[in-house]
């Protein structure tokens, strides 16, 4: 019964074009016969029953079409508003997980270092958010804030790994040759 809810429209246009089926199927069959058959012919306003069936699954289709096209077109700009790129899963739809959200922006902004800096780069980002995609600047936002916390936790990664590296790659640079025991206080 709930498939039949969800899906009368492609039910109906079934129904109608399998009943003009039908009824064009025995009109020809019957169209050979004698006069004096047993089996009855259709005749009289039956020759228009298939075509008003066919009109009107056709007509029941078109509306649960236009029905499924505004609810995947809705679908799609809550995805865009989401900032999910269509053919890219989030790694907790891939775990079959809810997404596990813990920020307290309050808390964040309370600790913020604000400066003439952040002010600039506030306004320039609305500038190209208005200019690039006027009409759905928050999932601009989304998808830059989405892509910049990656490549932020990128590079931390990165650091963390190579930093130390790097630290006596510098102090070799400075101080040409050194002592084992002085490269290793980089490792610790």
């Amino acid at each position: 019964m709930e498939w039949l809810h969800k899906h009368w429209t492609t039910a109906v246009t079934i129904g109608c074009i399998s009943i003009a089926a039908l009824v064009e199927a025995w009109q020809q069959a019957t169209s050979g016969l004698a006069t004096g058959s047993k089996l009855p012919r259709l005749e009289g306003v039956w020759h228009y029953v298939p075509l008003v069936l066919l009109i009107t699954a056709g007509i029941v289709w078109l509306i649960g079409r236009r029905k499924s096209v505004a609810s995947s077109s809705q679908s799609q700009a809550i995805q865009r508003s989401g900032a999910v790129m269509p053919g890219v899963p989030t790694l907790s739809s891939l775990l079959g997980q809810n997404p596990q959200i813990t920020f307290d922006p309050k808390k964040f902004f309370a600790v913020a270092h604000y400066s003439p800096v952040t002010a600039e780069i506030e306004k320039n980002f609305r500038i190209v958010a208005e200019q690039n995609y006027p009409n759905d600047k928050e999932s601009f936002y989304a998808r830059f804030v989405g892509i910049g916390v990656v490549a932020y936790q990128h590079d931390v990664t990165w650091f963390t790994i190579y930093g130390s590296q790097m630290e006596a790659l510098n102090e070799l640079n400075s101080r040409g040759l050194i002592p084992i025991a002085d490269l290793k206080k980089h490792y610790i």
